[in-house]
């Protein structure tokens, strides 16, 4: 189960802002800036390739500052943390002195705003993203309407995420690594 978290985290991470001039992008793009940093709350959904029948669900609030940081603390169905800063993934259950550090590379955030190495279109007011490349991603759609809302198609499974209550937040504390928790 944690196994997925971090796929599904570290399918939302890159670095710096490029993409073509599509509406529905830029109407996500100014959106999630105009709330940098801020605060959303999150609900996903993950379906494994091969068991349609098993469905994972969790929730929290993510964290952003675009495009250098992004913070998920999840509370259901069990309290966990992920702060995404540059190329690095922390990840550490909440009340743990543990903690895990894991290089970041290749991956796709929408907090980040970095889709130069995707081809983007607008498919009825989604906006879909196939990467360039080959990859284990392989496909993105975004949508935003009175949420923003992210399906991403990977070779382990099917994800879904519906953010929510955007809100700007005045401190940074956020994207401060605990002091009491050992990253190894």
């Amino acid at each position: 189960m944690r196994k997925i978290g971090i796929v599904l985290l570290l399918l939302l991470i890159s670095s710096q802002t490029t993409f073509a001039g599509d509406d529905q992008l830029t109407k996500i793009v100014n959106f999630l800036l105009d709330y940098s940093p801020g605060k959303a709350h999150f609900y996903q959904r993950f379906t494994p390739v091969g068991n349609a029948r098993l469905l994972v669900e969790e929730e929290g609030t993510v964290y952003f500052k675009i495009p250098k940081c992004t913070k998920w603390e999840y509370l259901v169905p069990f309290r966990k943390n992920y702060l995404v800063c540059n190329s690095k993934a922390y990840y550490w259950l909440k009340g743990s002195r543990v903690g895990e550090i894991m290089e970041v590379k290749d991956l796709l955030d929408i907090f980040s705003l970095d889709f130069s190495k995707y081809k983007v279109s607008s498919v009825k007011n989604w906006v879909v993203m196939v990467p360039k490349r080959s990859s284990d991603l392989k496909v993105v759609r975004l949508k935003k309407d009175n949420f923003v809302r992210v399906e991403v198609v990977t070779s382990v499974g099917k994800y879904y995420f519906h953010f929510s209550n955007f809100e700007k937040i005045g401190s940074e504390d956020k994207f401060k690594l605990p002091t009491k928790v050992v990253f190894k």
